[in-house]
């Protein structure tokens, strides 16, 4: 599963109309990103997929409460901010029917 997919496609500046163009096409997956990040983007991730999951997104994966939660748990020692959101994302599941791993 693709977290990004990026597409460029490109002409070399000298090219003319009838040059043909160059495609080129990456993607990273979500698996790459939680383990090649560094904890302030997983953090944003863990955030905007918690965000998807609360407003019932249709992109939203409520599987994704189980990847979320250990990062929230290790950003929770970092500062007060992070230790109070985690804190109520652990109520939030709760309200949701969640079981607490």
């Amino acid at each position: 599963d693709s977290f990004v997919k990026v597409s460029v496609r490109y002409k070399m500046p000298n090219a003319t109309r009838e040059d043909a163009a160059f495609e080129q096409e990456e993607s990273l997956n979500s698996t790459a990103i939680l383990v090649e990040a560094d904890e302030s983007f997983k953090w944003a991730a863990a955030i905007a997929s918690f965000a998807e999951i609360l407003k019932e997104s249709p992109y939203a994966d409520a599987n994704a409460l189980d990847i979320v939660a250990p990062i929230f748990e290790a950003n929770s020692l970092l500062d007060s901010d992070r230790l109070e959101f985690y804190e109520l994302f652990k109520r939030t599941r709760i309200l949701m029917g969640e079981s607490q791993d």
